[in-house]
């Protein structure tokens, strides 16, 4: 995997994606800025929910149902509307 970086076009908004920031499936799990202001990181499950966040230092972790769908973030369960929408 080649690392990409982004420069120039936006001042300020520089940020360097290195071969180690990509899984074995090939998904993008970190995302690096040259400044380190709001660097991400996402730990996946099998089918790609974000299991885990964290920005910076801070974590929030998530659970999902087989479809996809978010069921809660940093354990408080979210409410969902009929048509099952959060």
């Amino acid at each position: 995997m080649t690392p990409e970086t982004i420069g120039r076009t936006m001042p300020g908004y520089v940020f360097r994606l290195g071969a180690s920031v990509y899984e074995a499936e090939e998904r993008l799990v970190a995302w690096n800025r040259s400044d380190r202001n709001r660097n991400q990181s996402w730990n996946l499950s099998l089918v790609g929910d974000w299991d885990r966040i964290t920005e910076n230092s801070s974590t929030q972790n998530q659970t999902h149902r087989d479809a996809l769908e978010l069921l809660s973030a940093d354990s408080p369960s979210l409410q969902h509307d009929v048509k099952e929408n959060p």
